[in-house]
Order: C-alpha cells, then sequence, then structure tokens
C-alpha cells in the first residue's frame, strides 16, 4: 500500500459514510451500509478487518462534529498526567509498530486515546 492508494481509502470511506449518514443511518446500521463497499474495494489489505469497523465510525463521528480530538501535552513532564499520556502513547504506538502498521503507529504517537 502506497500513500496515494491509502489517501483513495481515506476519500472513499468518508464519501461513502457521507451518503450513509444522509440516508439518516447510524450505529451498526451505518457500518452495515458502509462495509459492503469498503470490503469490496480494500477487503484484501493487511489488518482491513481489524480497522474497518473503527475507521467508518470514526469518520462518521468527525463528520458529525464529534469526533474526540488529541489533548495537548501537559506542561510539567513530571505530574502524574503527563507521565500516564506518555505511558499510553508509548504502549499505543509500540503495538502498532508490533502489528507491523506504521500509519497507525504515527497515528498514535500524535494522538492519546
Amino acid at each position: 500500500m502506497d500513500v496515494e492508494e491509502f489517501i483513495g481509502y481515506l476519500s472513499d470511506i468518508e464519501a461513502w459514510v457521507r451518503g450513509a449518514l444522509n440516508q439518516g443511518k447510524k450505529g451498526d446500521e451505518l457500518v452495515a451500509a458502509v462495509m459492503p463497499q469498503l470490503k469490496e474495494k480494500y477487503g484484501k489489505w493487511n489488518f482491513f478487518d481489524y480497522f474497518a469497523k473503527s475507521n467508518i465510525k470514526d469518520i462518521a463521528a468527525e463528520l458529525k462534529g464529534q469526533k474526540r480530538l488529541p489533548v495537548s501535552v501537559p506542561p510539567n513532564p513530571r505530574s502524574l498526567s503527563y507521565r500516564k499520556y506518555a505511558s499510553v502513547t508509548y504502549c499505543c504506538t509500540i503495538r502498532c509498530v508490533l502489528k507491523n502498521d506504521p500509519l497507525m503507529a504515527m497515528a498514535c504517537s500524535m494522538t492519546s486515546r
């Protein structure tokens, strides 16, 4: 997979989710409406089954203005909240690296969960 294919994936999933939202679909009904198109075009990608459902839900949340935004790093690196942020970010990034998913690893290093 290259960057152009991934950009195509994001464009397609956004268009399909937007269409399903415009038809009033939400939740599992939204996922069921978008998944066949997504699976037909991208189903052979590594980790497709693992990420597709959450990608659909994330795009829907983003389009509805409900997506959780990353938190800013607390200013004091000795604070408990900073250590928790760093630990979660590090663990998420390492987990993605071990699963051989560099794009998700980069995303995890930029956001906290």
